[in-house]
Parts: C-alpha cells; structure tokens; sequence
C-alpha cells in the first residue's frame, strides 16, 4: 500500500494525484493517474553493483484497467539524468488487467529510448517511446508509444 502525505509549505512536490504516466499508444492518447510511483534500487552482485529505476502507471481508460510501466537498468553507475536504450530497458504494458495478453520491449528494440530529464531524492520526470511486442512472441503486431511522458514520486528499496 502506498501512502503519501500532505506538502510542506514550500515542498515542490505536487499534491497526490498530480503524478501521471501518459503516453500515445498508435496515436490513442493514454493517460494513467490513478497509481504513479517510481522504484528505484541497488542491489550488489559479486563485483557488480546493479542499479535499477522502474516507472509505473495505472490508469482505467475506457473503464478498462490498464498499466504501462518503463524501466532502465545501469551496471556500476548509478541511474542519472540521461537517456537510455537497448539492452538497459524493459517495458511491460498490460492492456488490460481481466486478460493475459501483454507487450514489452525487452532489450531487443534498440529504438525504444527513456529519458530521465530531472530527478531527486523525491521524484523523477521524463520521457519515452518506442514499439513493443506481443510478450508471448506470438504475432507480428507491434504498437508504437509515443509522446511518452512521466511525473513519479521514488520508492527508493536502497
């Protein structure tokens, strides 16, 4: 369970429900707010220290639960404000949550980029696109994400 609290006086974080996750799937406009939150971790590996950060949001568009979230993974260099792409991603969109068909991008599509823009201790906001599969590997049809753009609150698992 997630609970946020009020802002301080002077606090620039946004009030709770100001976060969002929004994006354009095959030019439909997808805006989730009902759950935002990154996670960000470190965990150590043998000689490796492996950092992490995942953005996720939940939204019900059309009365349809729907999550999309988008995530970069570094090796001995901690998660900055900088664009990454290829192996150092992983995307999951569920269209909806009452079936078990998925789509991602797992590594294998060099063209999706996320752009960390601005981050804190507190939040982090940024960008993203790219096309992602059937996760199944079943089918050729691939969706395109466009004009991706986050405001999360970390969950820091540091």
């Amino acid at each position: 369970m997630l609970a946020m609290g009020a802002c301080k006086k002077g606090d620039p974080r946004p009030p709770e429900g100001d976060y969002y996750v929004k994006f354009k799937l095959d030019g439909a406009q997808r805006d989730f707010r009902t759950t935002v939150v990154a996670y960000k971790h470190e965990q150590r590996i043998e000689t490796t220290t492996v950092y992490s950060i995942s953005i996720a949001g939940v939204g019900a568009p059309g009365n349809v639960t729907s999550s999309l979230t988008v995530a970069a993974t570094a090796f001995n260099t901690p998660i900055s404000e900088k664009t990454y792409r290829g192996d150092a991603i992983g995307v999951i969109y569920l269209p909806r949550y009452d079936r078990e068909d998925s789509f991602g991008a797992d590594g294998h599509h060099d063209d999706f980029t996320l752009s960390i823009d601005e981050m804190t201790g507190d939040y982090v906001k940024g960008k993203f696109s790219g096309k992602i599969s059937p996760s199944d590997g079943n089918g050729s049809t691939q969706l395109s994400i466009t004009d991706g753009e986050f405001y999360a609150p970390i969950i820091s698992g540091d």
